[in-house]
């Protein structure tokens, strides 16, 4: 991975192990690799929160730098942890591929 990654918990309730935070980077290298000339910095953001049917939901807010282009950012929820960071992961590649296109067509 050519980019630098910053993990962040915004929240008291959600304390961030050295394993979740190299799951965090695994899974964000696996569904990023393939724009790691143009990545500069992903910046992930993690919260739990206790909405009113009292089950935990987690947020991902994910921000991508990319060199030469305008950034991205995206929000996400999911039941678990792992859910959240996959469906950011997700959205993010499609928002870094959709954010080059633009960039190419200019």
């Amino acid at each position: 991975m050519d980019w630098t990654v910053s993990i962040e918990s915004r929240s008291s309730r959600l304390l961030l192990s050295d394993d979740d935070r190299e799951a965090v980077r695994r899974r964000l290298a696996f569904t990023l690799s393939r724009f790691s000339d143009r990545l500069e910095r992903i910046e992930v953001a993690l919260d739990v929160t206790f909405p009113l049917a009292g089950v935990d939901e987690f947020l991902c807010d994910l921000e991508g730098h990319i060199t030469g282009c305008r950034g991205i950012r995206v929000i996400t929820r999911g039941r678990t942890m792992e859910e959240a960071i996959g469906r950011g992961a997700d959205r993010a590649a499609r928002a870094v591929d959709r954010a080059l296109q633009e960039l190419r067509a200019s």
